[in-house]
């Protein structure tokens, strides 16, 4: 995209979005956001978007200890965008006794970037009661949603014993 069009494009979102949150506001949909984008400024709603995903294999697969490092960078906007609102729509981690499948170990660091600004940090458990773990402390499930198969197609893995350090 050209500096010109980039400009463009910043500015009719500088315009449009106060609007549309003023419509919002008088329409009463503006009470159907969330308490966070609610009090969100449109300049911060605008600097909210993610545009770069840094990925991570922080922890082998109990079975494959040796498993090489594994790290990727994902720069593809809609890409990053998706797996930032995949995140954000996954439900909280049931509270009390839980029966889960084999957790195998593995773990992956996601740090989500709006140009240099960090964003969001995060750690993937994918296995046993799957779970993603925000840098706030707050633990989402993973168990259920679309995340797991989304990440594990952005990072280019073919199949799940890959994404899962077993190949």
């Amino acid at each position: 995209m050209s500096s010109l069009s980039a400009k463009a494009g910043m500015l009719a979102v500088a315009v449009v979005l106060p609007a549309m949150l003023a419509q919002a506001e008088t329409t009463g949909i503006r009470q159907q956001l969330t308490p966070d984008l609610r009090a969100m400024s449109s300049r911060q709603v605008v600097q909210e978007v993610p545009d770069r995903l840094a990925v991570t294999r922080t922890k082998n697969n109990l079975n494959n200890p040796t498993a090489p490092p594994f790290s990727k960078t994902i720069a593809d906007r809609p890409l990053v965008e998706k797996l930032y609102a995949d995140i954000s729509a996954l439900p909280p981690f049931p509270a009390g006794p839980l029966n889960c499948p084999n957790e195998l170990g593995i773990r992956y660091h996601l740090d989500f970037y709006s140009g240099t600004a960090s964003l969001l940090a995060a750690d993937y458990e994918p296995t046993g009661c799957a779970s993603v773990k925000l840098s706030d402390g707050t633990v989402k499930s993973a168990a259920t949603g679309s995340f797991g198969a989304d990440l594990r197609q952005a990072l280019g893995f073919s199949s799940e014993r890959q994404f899962l350090g077993l190949q």
